[in-house]
């Protein structure tokens, strides 16, 4: 961008110069001063647009898995067991997120479309402990 700024400017420049025809040391002064203005001008459009489209190139960060405790899932797995089970995020930086989740309790059995609250996250096996949300705190989006 900055290049073909100045590169333009120049070009400009150069053919109005060339048709004053003027003497060969006038000629030179300003060639060279429209050089200058060409860099200088290109120089700072180049960082205005920079600027300007900084904030499409800036990554947000990823979350980790941790961060996710605390937030809301719906089960889409048939049954919650100690060794399979899966649920969709749908709270949070993560919604949408697919988790895996295992229930430790065997009094309380967890099935498909029951809304559950990540309460632990086991390192080890990449999983999530469930636990029953709280339900005065899931709104019409969650139910």
């Amino acid at each position: 961008m900055t290049a073909g700024i100045a590169w333009s400017i120049s070009l400009i420049g150069s053919l109005i110069v060339a048709a004053f025809e003027p003497t060969r040391a006038v000629r030179i002064a300003l060639l060279v001063s429209v050089g200058l203005g060409a860099l200088l001008i290109g120089r700072a459009a180049g960082a205005r647009f920079s600027h300007l489209v900084a904030p499409i190139f800036i990554t947000p960060e990823a979350p980790v898995r941790s961060d996710l405790v605390g937030s809301h899932a719906r089960i889409r797995s048939l049954e919650i067991t100690a060794n399979a089970g899966e649920a969709k995020v749908i709270d949070g930086k993560s919604s949408g997120a697919i988790v895996r989740v295992r229930s430790t309790e065997t009094q309380r059995i967890f099935r498909q479309g029951d809304v559950v609250q990540l309460i632990h996250y086991h390192e080890d096996s990449g999983t999530y402990r469930i636990d029953d949300a709280e339900p005065d705190l899931l709104d019409d989006r969650h139910k």
